[in-house]
């Protein structure tokens, strides 16, 4: 049996030492609160900036919305910064998302004082989309370990189609000619190891989740892995809705984590 080492403490751990929220960081441009509002939003208007910072007194400390802005001067609209809309720059990647899914934006401190912002279009950027494919990488082989423990001999091959079955043992056949280190289980493609799943009852109990939500829960892993693949944009129809998926899976993944079978 191939032992399976890498586990949501590990993706945690990767990207926690090496991606920061300072690598996906925008710079956040601010004016003196006696600024002239019409004048600010049509610099906005300009960059397609939605939010800018209020200095008092050359500090920054509080910000204001372009689609507010009006007659009179910037510290009209003036907003002071939300404690919990603040993180420092070297915040985890999955904290900017839990931020985010809140307040829509994240001002990043750098030596105590705001330096940068995060928005929702950042989201789009490689250390995110890396994040997301890596945590469905990890589900989909904590999937393929749970199928190896609890049908050994491959005898999980009546649960899949003979089409898919088929496929499995030529891709094998195929790459077994090549002297590759794999198994017939190493030939199952994601939408075989759901179905498995799916159709075995007591790892759904396992793992907490009815058939139902098991199969909606990987259909948009699924989605997301091949968007995410072949670099579409998978934040502004609905990035609300992926931020949620991302928080689920890795609830997801830690509970596959949990089941030993052997």
């Amino acid at each position: 049996m191939k032992q399976l080492k890498s586990s949501i403490e590990d993706l945690r751990e990767i990207f926690e030492k090496g991606i920061k929220a300072r690598h996906i960081t925008e710079p956040f441009c601010s004016f003196d609160d006696s600024a002239i509002a019409q004048d600010v939003k049509i610099f906005l208007d300009k960059k397609d900036y939605d939010i800018v910072g209020v200095r008092t007194n050359g500090i920054l400390n509080g910000y204001a919305f372009r689609e507010d802005l009006a007659e009179g001067p910037l510290s009209k609209y003036f907003k002071e910064f939300d404690p919990r809309e603040l993180l420092p720059d070297t915040a985890s990647i999955s904290e900017v998302l839990k931020v985010i899914i809140d307040f829509k934006h994240v001002f990043i401190l750098s030596f105590g004082r705001v330096a940068g912002i995060i928005t929702r279009g950042d989201l789009q950027k490689i250390p995110i989309r890396m994040w997301l494919f890596s945590l469905i990488s990890l589900i989909e082989m904590q999937m393929l370990r749970i199928i190896r423990e609890r049908f050994p001999k491959n005898s999980w091959d009546k649960l899949i189609s003979p089409g898919r079955n088929k496929k499995a043992k030529k891709f094998f056949r195929d790459n077994e000619s090549k002297n590759e280190e794999i198994d017939l289980a190493d030939c199952l493609q994601f939408c075989d190891k759901y179905t498995i799943i799916s159709k075995t009852e007591d790892l759904l109990e396992k793992l907490q989740c009815s058939k139902k939500d098991f199969c909606t829960l990987s259909e948009d892993l699924k989605w997301l892995r091949d968007n995410l693949a072949h670099a579409q944009d998978i934040i502004s129809n609905d990035w609300p809705s992926i931020i949620d998926l991302s928080r689920t899976a890795e609830e997801f993944l830690k509970r596959c984590e949990t089941i030993k079978l052997e």
